[in-house]
């Protein structure tokens, strides 16, 4: 069986799986989907369709299997994985935010207590001088 994540290009919503009896066959399909994904989207994209269209990939989601069909599908796959990687990057960004705000609190309280300990300090060294 070829099953291949395409993360980069479509997040968690579309993996690829194959299941042949061929082993060659099998492993030749993942090749080319191997290379087609490390030289890029559009090789890879180009490649997923004419796969899907002649059979070699099946695709439940697509019924008739046109050029046109398949590659809607893909790209709206894509367009969607897109929105969710721009959403996964603003949480990101507020929650980086909100850290650093946390941080930057943290580092105030923390000053603000070494400068309570300093004056202390200083009022007793001032009351053992008194002493004296």
């Amino acid at each position: 069986q070829v099953m291949i994540q395409i993360r980069p290009f479509i997040q968690d919503r579309v993996v690829i799986s194959h299941l042949c009896s061929d082993l060659k066959r099998t492993l030749d399909i993942r090749n080319q989907l191997v290379k087609a994904y490390e030289d890029g989207w559009e090789s890879f994209r180009h490649l997923w369709i004419s796969m899907v269209v002649s059979g070699d990939i099946p695709m439940k989601q697509v019924v008739h299997k046109t050029n046109d069909e398949v590659a809607a599908f893909i790209d709206a796959a894509r367009l969607a994985s897109r929105g969710a990687r721009i959403e996964a990057t603003r949480r990101a960004v507020k929650n980086v935010a909100a850290a650093m705000e946390w941080a930057a609190g943290r580092a105030a309280k923390l000053e603000a207590m070494a400068e309570l300990r300093r004056e202390k300090e200083i009022r007793h060294r001032a009351r053992l001088e008194l002493r004296e």
